[in-house]
């Protein structure tokens, strides 16, 4: 056993320092036990440590989420302009080649008219010089029908060259 001086309360200046010091020192026992005994149930605590690792993964998501999100948006938008741009382009390109083939259309067709015209016009000068020297040859046929033993190849003449303006009006109406 210990003296009696040694216990606390006995009365002696150095056993109160050394009561204090002791009471000082539970205190701090006190608090690091308090901290160890938390420290072990927090280890111990399964869900509590589930769930501040599940929100701790909760928040590193939405934190990539919000990122990848910004990041497309970012690049949608980018993608739109560019798409605008070429779209544009594409368009200024489309209206001048539809300008310059209706030019060259508009060309082509006059250039068809007018040789269109030259040829209905060729037409109708050969139909015109066709009726004439068959009006001529119908004046000489008729002045050799008089004759009655030249009759008859007379005949033949005019209507082969009847049969000639028949064609040559048939070719110029299909032109």
């Amino acid at each position: 056993m210990t003296p009696d001086s040694d216990r606390p309360g006995s009365g002696s200046p150095d056993s109160e320092e050394s009561l204090a010091a002791i009471r000082e020192r539970i205190d701090l026992e006190r608090v690091e036990l308090s901290q160890t005994v938390e420290a072990l149930a927090n280890k111990v605590d399964v869900k509590a440590r589930v769930q501040d690792k599940a929100e701790e993964i909760k928040t590193r998501v939405h934190d990539n989420v919000e990122a990848a999100v910004g990041a497309t948006k970012e690049a949608v938008g980018t993608a739109v302009g560019a798409t605008k741009e070429v779209v544009g382009t594409a368009v200024d390109a489309t209206k001048e080649a539809v300008g310059t083939a209706v030019g060259a259309t508009k060309e082509a067709v006059g250039t068809a008219v007018e040789a269109t015209k030259g040829a209905v016009d060729t037409a109708v000068e050969a139909t015109k010089g066709a009726v004439d020297t068959t009006r001529e040859k119908a004046r000489e046929a008729a002045l050799v029908a008089r004759r009655p033993a030249v009759m008859w190849p007379a005949i033949g003449t005019v209507a082969a060259l009847a049969a000639i303006v028949i064609v040559v009006r048939r070719l110029a109406g299909r032109r």
